[in-house]
Order: structure tokens, then C-alpha cells, then sequence
């Protein structure tokens, strides 16, 4: 469910010639999700700003800011960044372009030399950011400031005291209304909780973290204070928070104790969706006691063993660390609020992690997390900007596959919605038939850069009529279907012969679109959405295998024959389909949703 765009309020009144826009792009894991750092760079900067997401912000907004600010922290959100830079160039050649997060500041270069933008953010940001902005918005020369790139060279590196990163803001957003909205919905995954970063950057270089990959900010790592942590918890209590989430990654064990202790002073907090900490230090009893006096809803705790740590621990701290944790999770197992979920990158460290785990019930859950690890911009095997756009621009498909296809839906069911997986996809056994060859790019994808996409993927629209007595229903696998859409059952349908029109790909700035124009004569009740085979490959009764799990459709218009246009936008989980006719007004429209989103029942 894609929330409606927002209301022009007293915040997002719209742009001016000073306003600085800042655009979120699509990424197709949770579109919603916006990075902390973004918002605490975007806090620092003066003078009026507008937070839009790609899929809602307006031409006229565009054509209006004095300035515009992207984000690139998430890898996967490049395949969308860069249509929104050719949108925005498109309306307005002259206006500045500044993009910041972790990915974007491993490639700063072929950011400004082949994708468009005119700055780039290489670390922390809350410093030269605002003054990047100043200058921009006065039309001042600029001269080399702190972490910035331009196409005149870099400016000097340079880390946040530790005052100045206590002092960040990652919690504020009334200048974003939607993101004010939806920040507290619940989501079946990587929900879009408000996030307090404890710690910037990690001692690890676990190749699954995005902690390690903020080295990019700098060696060290920044730390808050125990009463600037504190401070931040009541900002969020004082917003009205539902949800929270704290990144402390592998701090020094008595700078937890300190930290939860100062938490726990001006506790208790309620935060009702409950709290996130991703921590691998294991907390001490004392630390855990005060995290139940701090929170009165859950706690889950997140790690990643100590056997996957990077560089690996001796054997005596390992050994040591191991301990501890067995003890937290026997302590959670007791615990009324608290639970323990533990990452596990390989099959073999789940397997081992399940062996003590699973008998300590459903509060200590193990998960192979090895969706994470995929293509980063870091470490010894970067990739380059090429290899990285190739590696996560066909993510939609793993979507588009699931919400459209139901013969392609079981494939990719094991991989869940891409969060935690129960089990190692790779071992799933063949299946039989013309599907095998999808499944093989599956899992071909799947152990190159741990996404499971289908490159190549296409569709077709076919008109269709409803046999006697079919009844078309609302929902397939995790699938569910609204307003004019609909699942009919193996055989329901009647295809037309040769009337297949194939579905052009658009990667918009906001979503994924497929668009095919058909003629429909009278007797059409249906348009069916049928995938095709992989590209390149011929496959011996493909189209009846596919058939054979049902199809989904859309209900044709009413009336004589005419031209119609399929439509489907891809975002947010969830697939728009309408049916458009010759004026682009939709005639028929429905959706089909993964239940991803959850908004909260509405208040009294």
C-alpha cells in the first residue's frame, strides 16, 4: 500500500528559488526507508526545505528549488538515482545537485563525471553540507570545503568531533511530510522506524554490514555520549515515536554499560512497535536489565556471530564472546520484552547457530541474512560503478515476478521478501519443466551477488474470456489483489490466439513501468499478464506451464472493441495496473500487493 502523496502543510508548502529540495530515490527493497544521515545532514542545513519521495515530488516543486539533494547510501537505490538525475536535468539544466550517503561516497568521481550531479558528499556531512548549501543558495564562489567533491577536485577530509556528531539531528522531519506519515507504519520487512545512529562507522569490515562500509567517513569511529544518547531518546518519546531503532555496531563493552545506564536514568520510554538494537558486543546482565527498565515495549536484539566477525577474533575472545551471548539469549528466553535475532551470513554458521539456539524458543530466532551480502561499493573486490548499476538495476524483477506471476512466485518464495531467510535458497532442489530455466538465472543470480533477479524478464498482455462458471479470486501465494485485478484459477481463462502484445520497460524516475497498447474487441473480458522465458532461450511449452499455475488479469472495458493501454508501475512492493484509454484516463485500475506495508489503524 503506497501511501497517498502528501498534503501541502505548513512544511511542505511547496518550493521557492531558495528551497532545498531534497528527493529520496526509488530503491525497490522499502522505498520508504529514509537514511538517518540524510535527515541529520539536512537538520544542519538553514533556511527552508522541502523532503519529497521520487514518486511524489512534482514537476513545478523541481522547477522551483534553489537547490536539489539526493541520497545514495543503500547500493540498490542507484538504479533509481539516476533516472531522477536525468528528470531533474531535464527541467532544470542549471540547478545544483548534491548527492551524499555511503555508496555515493566510495564513487564520487563517476558520480559527477558520467551520471550528472555537481557535488558529492564523501563522509560525515553535517559540517560542510550546510555550508555547501549557504554558498549555493547566495550564488558565492566556492572553495575547497570538508568532504566535498566537485569537478574542480576534493576537498580535505575531515571527521566530526565528537561534540559535533553528539549534536546531530537524525530524528526531526517535519519539513518531509510524507515521510512524517509513514515513518511509524509497520512493514513485513526493513521497516521504515526512525533511526538514532549511536555509532558512525565500525572497528569491523564484516563484508554484510553497511557498518564497515561507512568507512568511507573515516577510520574511526564517532560515538555519542551517554546523555547525548539520552537526549535522543527523549526526542523521539517527545515526537511520539511508535518505532526506534539504534545503531551501536561493536562498541566497547563499558561504553554500552554507560550508555544504557545514562538510557535508563530518564526512562522508562514507550515506543509501541517496539525497539531495534543492531549490537554485536554481547550486553552484560546489568546492561540488560537496563534496557527493560529504559523500554516498556520489545527490544530485539540484532548480531551478527562472533565466528563472521571481520578480522576474525582469537580464539580466546571468541570463545569468550560466544559464552556471552549464549547467556544474553538464556536471558531472553526468560524475558517478557526481550528477543535476540542472529544474522547469520553463511548456511553453516546458521546451522550452528540454530544447534543452540533452537532449543530456547520462539524469542531467539536464527536467520541467514546472506541477502546482504551482494555487490557493495567497498573493500578489496569493489565493484565499479558499471558492475555495480548491472549488479541491483534488476531488482524490480524479484517484484515484478512475484505480484504478476504466479508459476514464477514459488521460485522466489524462498527468498522472502528479501530480509532474513530460513534457509539456504541454494539448496533447493530443481524443479521439473520449462520453469527450470528461470530458476537456473535465479540461483545463478543468486550466488553472483546475492539478489535474486531475473534480468531480461518481460511480460505480455493477452486478451482473454472467462469460461463458464470460473470464478476469479483475490489472492495467490503471498500475492493479494484489489479493484479490478483478479487470480483465475488454471483453465479459467481463454486466450485469444495471436493476439499477445509484449510489454515495453520503462525505468522512470519513480517506478518501474511495462506498457503495451492492445486492440480489444467486444467479446475481451480480460487482459491476462503472461512472463516470458528467459531472453535468448527457447523454451518447449513455456506459455502452458506458466498457464498451468493461473494467471492474473485485469477486467477488460465494457463496451465495443477499441485500443486500449496496458499500464504497470512497479514501487513500493506493489504493482499498479491499469488499463488506460486513448486520453491516458484510466478505465479500469487495481493492485496487487505483497502485504508489505501495514498502516496503523487510525487513532480515536
Amino acid at each position: 500500500m503506497r501511501p497517498a502523496a502528501s498534503p501541502r502543510g505548513a512544511t511542505g508548502a511547496g518550493a521557492g528559488p531558495r528551497t532545498l529540495l531534497y528527493i529520496h530515490p526509488r530503491g525497490h527493497l522499502n522505498d520508504l526507508v529514509v537514511p538517518a544521515g540524510a535527515l541529520s545532514a539536512l537538520n544542519a542545513a538553514a533556511g527552508p526545505k522541502l523532503g519529497r519521495y521520487a514518486f511524489e515530488v512534482t514537476d513545478e516543486e523541481i522547477s522551483a528549488a534553489g537547490v536539489v539533494a539526493l541520497d545514495l547510501h543503500w547500493a540498490l537505490g542507484l538504479g533509481g538515482l539516476i533516472p531522477l538525475v536525468a528528470r531533474i536535468r531535464a527541467l532544470r539544466p542549471e540547478v545544483p545537485i548534491v548527492v551524499g550517503g555511503i555508496s555515493a561516497g566510495h564513487f564520487p568521481v563517476e558520480l559527477l563525471e558520467h551520471v550528472g550531479v555537481d557535488y558529492v558528499i564523501r563522509g560525515d556531512a553535517e559540517a560542510a553540507f550546510p555550508l555547501l548549501i549557504e554558498a549555493l543558495r547566495a550564488g558565492h564562489p566556492l572553495g575547497p570545503l570538508p568532504n566535498v567533491w566537485s569537478r574542480a577536485g576534493a576537498g580535505p577530509r575531515q571527521r566530526l568531533s565528537s561534540d559535533a556528531f553528539d549534536a546531530t539531528d537524525p530524528l526531526t522531519a517535519d519539513w518531509f511530510p510524507t515521510l512524517s506519515l509513514v515513518r511509524d507504519w509497520p512493514a513485513a520487512a526493513f521497516p521504515m522506524s526512525s533511526t538514532i545512529p549511536v555509532a558512525r562507522g565500525c572497528a569491523l569490515r564484516c563484508p554484510t554490514c553497511n557498518g564497515s562500509h561507512a568507512a568511507v567517513s573515516g577510520e574511526e569511529v564517532l560515538l555519542r555520549s551517554p546523555e547525548g544518547l539520552a537526549r535522543q531518546l527523549e526526542r523521539a518519546s517527545e515526537l511520539g515515536l511508535r518505532s526506534l531503532r539504534l545503531l551501536l555496531g561493536k562498541v566497547p563493552g563499558p561504553r554500552l554499560t554507560a550508555l544504557l545506564a545514562a538510557a535508563a536514568r530518564l526512562g522508562p520510554f514507550r515506543f509501541d512497535e517496539g525497539v531495534g538494537l543492531y549490537l554485536c558486543t554481547p550486553p552484560s546482565p546489568g546492561d540488560l536489565e537496563a534496557l527493560e527498565t529504559t523500554f516498556e515495549a520489545r527490544v530485539t536484539l540484532s548480531m551478527v556471530p562472533p565466528a563472521e566477525h571481520t578480522p576474525p577474533p582469537s580464539p580466546q575472545t571468541l570463545a569468550r564472546e560466544e559464552a556471552a551471548w549464549h547467556e544474553v539469549a538464556e536471558r531472553v528466553r526468560r524475558s517478557q520484552r526481550l528477543q535476540l535475532d542472529v544474522w547469520a551470513a553463511s548456511p553453516a554458521q546458521a546451522s550452528a547457530a540454530a544447534a543452540w539456539a533452537g532449543p530456547l524458543g520462539s524469542r531467539v530466532a536464527v536467520s541467514l541474512g546472506s541477502v546482504w551480502d551482494l555487490s557493495r561499493p567497498g573493500g578489496p573486490d569493489r565493484p565499479t560503478l558499471p558492475e555495480l548499476r548491472a549488479a541491483v538495476e534488476p531488482l524490480w524483477t524479484f517484484y515484478a515476478a512475484r505480484l504478476l506471476s504466479p508459476a514464477l512466485e514459488p521460485l522466489l518464495a524462498p527468498f522472502r521478501l528479501l530480509d532474513e531467510l530460513e534457509s539456504d535458497p541454494a539448496a533447493q532442489q530443481p524443479v521439473a519443466g520449462p520453469l527450470r530455466a528461470w530458476q537456473q538465472v535465479i540461483l545463478a543470480r543468486w550466488q553472483a551477488n546475492r539478489l535474486p533477479t531475473l534480468p531480461g524478464l518481460t511480460f505480455v498482455a493477452v486478451p482473454a474470456r472467462m469460461g463458464a462458471g470460473a470464478m476469479p479470486e483475490r489472492r495467490f501465494g503471498q500475492s493479494r489483489l484489489h479493484g479490478a485485478v483478479a487470480w483465475h484459477p488454471p483453465g479459467a481463462l481463454s486466450l485469444r490466439a495471436g493476439a499477445s502484445v509484449p510489454l515495453q520497460v520503462d525505468e522512470a524516475h519513480d517506478a518501474v513501468r511495462l506498457r503495451g497498447v492492445l486492440d480489444l474487441e467486444a467479446g475481451d473480458e480480460w487482459v491476462a499478464i503472461i512472463a516470458r522465458p528467459p531472453p535468448g532461450v527457447t523454451v518447449e511449452g513455456f506459455e502452458e506451464a506458466v498457464a498451468a499455475h493461473g494467471l492474473v488479469a485485469i477486467i477488460g472495458p465494457p463496451g465495443a472493441a477499441r485500443r486500449m493501454t496496458l499500464q504497470i508501475s512497479l514501487r513500493v512492493q506493489e504493482a499498479e495496473v491499469a488499463l488506460l484509454d486513448d486520453m491516458g484516463v484510466p478505465v479500469r485500475r487495481g493492485r496487487v500487493e505483497l502485504g508489505y506495508l501495514r498502516p496503523p489503524p487510525p487513532g480515536p
